[in-house]
């Protein structure tokens, strides 16, 4: 990732998505992608990222996630 794209990173998204990335539920490539791109709609952010399909399983992933962290 180049240093003008770190600079971008919203920490929110990061410690969203770190620990699906650390997981494997997410690939670097779309790790990089979600913390490095410009958020027009929150809405519809991962879908025009990836698609309503990927979007998906991420956003299952994430629930997962947060179930078995009660």
């Amino acid at each position: 990732m180049k240093k003008s794209e770190i600079e971008k990173i919203n920490p929110i998204l990061k410690e969203t998505f770190q620990p699906l990335f650390e997981k494997g539920f997410i690939s670097k490539e779309e790790f990089d992608k979600i913390i490095t791109s410009e958020i027009s709609s929150p809405d519809t952010y991962l879908v025009n990222l990836f698609g309503q399909f990927r979007t998906n399983e991420i956003e299952t992933a994430m629930k997962l996630e947060y179930l078995k962290s009660k």
